[in-house]
Formats: C-alpha cells, sequence, structure tokens
C-alpha cells in the first residue's frame, strides 16, 4: 500500500520544519513524515532545508556557519503568524518514539564532516532504526551512511538527470529513488518495480497526480497536506 509522508512536516498548515508541522502530521493519518537534516558548526543537527535561513526565517545566513545558539534564536515562522525556533533531529525523534509512524531523513548538508556519525548516533538513542529512511541528492552521503548503518533503507533523490541516477542506483544497489513525479510515467514504474526498486514521488499537490500514483502503487507520495478523502 501506497505511504503518504508528510513534506517537511503538514507544510500546507503549518512553517515547514518546524515542531508545529511535525505535530499535525502525528495526529493525522499520513504514515510518515519527510525532513531535511543539517548541521551546525559546533555539531548540532538541526531540521532545515535550505542552506541558508534566509527563506523561512526573520533573519540571513548560512546554517552551517552558526553556532546551535546563534541558529536558536530566529523565528522559523515562513511568514506566518506564529513564533517557531528551528527544532532539532533530536526533537522530531522524541516526538515520534511513542508512534508507529516512519520518518524519511533526507541529508541536505554535503559538506559538513562528521555529520553521518553524528547522525547514527542520534537515532541509535531512540532505538527506531526500523522506521528510519534515508535520501539525499548526495550518492557518497548516502554510500557514508550505509557504511555506518547497512541495514538501513537508502534512496537517491532525482532533482535532473533522471537516467543517470537511476544507473546510480542500479549500480550500488540502493533500495529506492525518491524522484520529481513528473519522470515517474507508468512504463518506467513497471521497469523501477522489475528491479525491486522501491519507488517515492514529490512533491504531490493535485489531486490527480495523488490518483495516478495510489493507482500505479507506489512505496511513497511525499505531499504538503492531505487530499480530502484521507483526511
Amino acid at each position: 500500500m501506497m505511504k503518504r509522508l508528510a513534506h517537511r512536516g503538514y507544510s500546507d498548515l503549518f512553517p515547514e520544519n518546524t515542531m508545529s508541522a511535525f505535530e499535525q502530521a502525528v495526529n493525522s493519518s499520513f504514515e510518515g513524515i519527510e525532513t531535511d537534516v543539517q548541521m551546525t558548526k559546533d555539531g548540532e543537527l538541526l531540521l532545515l532545508h535550505d542552506d541558508k535561513i534566509n527563506r523561512t526565517s526573520n533573519c540571513k545566513g548560512v546554517l552551517r556557519n552558526m553556532t546551535f545558539k546563534e541558529a536558536r534564536q530566529y523565528n522559523y515562522n515562513n511568514k506566518m503568524d506564529i513564533t517557531e525556533q528551528i527544532p532539532t533531529l533530536d526533537s522530531l525523534l522524541t516526538l515520534l518514539d511513542s508512534t508507529d509512524k516512519l520518518l524519511n531523513i533526507e541529508i541536505k548538508d554535503t559538506v559538513s564532516s562528521g555529520l553521518e556519525e553524528k547522525l547514527r548516533d542520534v537515532i541509535m538513542k531512540h532505538h527506531m532504526t526500523d522506521r528510519i529512511y534515508f535520501s539525499s541528492t548526495s550518492l557518497e552521503r548516502l554510500l557514508n551512511m550505509r557504511a555506518l548503518m547497512p541495514d538501513s533503507y537508502y534512496a537517491l533523490i532525482v532533482l535532473r538527470g533522471y537516467k543517470k541516477c537511476k544507473q546510480q542506483v542500479i549500480d550500488h544497489h540502493l533500495d529506492g529513488i525518491h524522484s520529481r513525479y513528473s519522470y515517474l510515467t507508468h512504463e518506467e514504474i513497471v521497469d523501477l518495480k522489475s528491479r525491486h526498486i522501491k519507488i517515492g514521488a514529490w512533491t504531490i499537490k493535485e489531486k490527480e497526480q495523488y490518483d495516478f500514483f495510489k493507482k500505479e502503487d507506489i512505496d511513497f507520495i511525499f505531499a504538503n497536506g492531505l487530499f480530502e478523502e484521507d483526511k
């Protein structure tokens, strides 16, 4: 059955990648949550999509160049009428501890040294390895992470260059491919299934797209909110 993951939390209703968005997703019928992890210059794992905090906060700067204390002093409300601190990965895992929700962690930061080890240590503390999926546009990050946690799920994210990315998934025996939805035609889905490659489609915003992938019975969709029939 196709699983629906809340893209950066329930981001239709609350600022993306905030505890309010994650809490709303947990209290909904979403089967899981997707988020993005980066590391501050003093080694804290925080949840933010962009390299810079400019778009989603009331300040400017590159997250990996900030300390944890610096990053936490701003409001990450994404122009909504609410006050939100940037959350830690640990706080999201704590929220999910008592649930059966899945968590897809996209490794955004392709620069900071030691991120994979920090990520492993935080996840192991919560005993949730069976519900954690890893994805990234960086093949190198995925392979580094797999060397540390070989039994987890790993998927390459496709922004562009679909054929090259698909071949990398095949060559490196990754578990899945998480692709821009427009690349995933019926024929492509049939081929991926024949190769036992799990399929994720992002970001699903239209009911027509949702219905297509549900009929195709892919593994995951990533959406900012739920469609009316699923609420």
